[in-house]
């Protein structure tokens, strides 16, 4: 058999690290590390620069402009995931009354949905006519 090009591998110890640092060189390293944000602010974004350092930015002081970060753009946050969860709500809470509406409205209501949906109106003009076409459609309903 030929011999290996590769050196074996070490079996894992538990606690084990992988190598020794002398603690007085890890504090001095700790001591000096630049503090970064997981995301850059809008300029340095422009610009794709390093945003180094607090507000405003080392970048955004060098350049004297506006230094702005938005944690909605950090699409990792839990913040952002908060925003489209509401989001996701509201165009379902808006879906479920238009197919109520659908359901229960006369069929006239049904046609002026349909049109004002054609005709390329905004969200909020859509829900005000969903909303007329169910109050319409509950006080022709029978009580159950």
């Amino acid at each position: 058999m030929s011999a290996s090009r590769f050196r074996p591998i070490r079996p894992h110890i538990p606690g084990a690290t992988a190598s020794v640092v002398d603690e007085s060189e890890n504090d001095t390293v700790n001591n000096v590390s630049i503090k970064r944000r997981s995301t850059a602010c809008n300029e340095c974004q422009r610009r794709r620069t390093k945003c180094i350092s607090g507000i405003p930015c080392l970048e955004c002081t060098k350049r004297n402009s506006r230094c702005i970060f938005e944690e909605s753009s950090d699409k990792r946050r839990k913040s952002y995931e908060r925003k489209i969860e509401e989001h996701l709500r509201y165009y379902r809470g808006l879906l479920d009354d238009l197919l109520e509406a659908i359901r229960h409205s006369s069929d006239d209501n049904v046609d002026r949905i349909f049109n004002i949906v054609r005709s390329g109106s905004s969200i909020s003009e859509i829900q005000s006519m969903v909303k007329e076409g169910l109050s319409e459609s509950e006080s022709f309903r029978p009580a159950p």
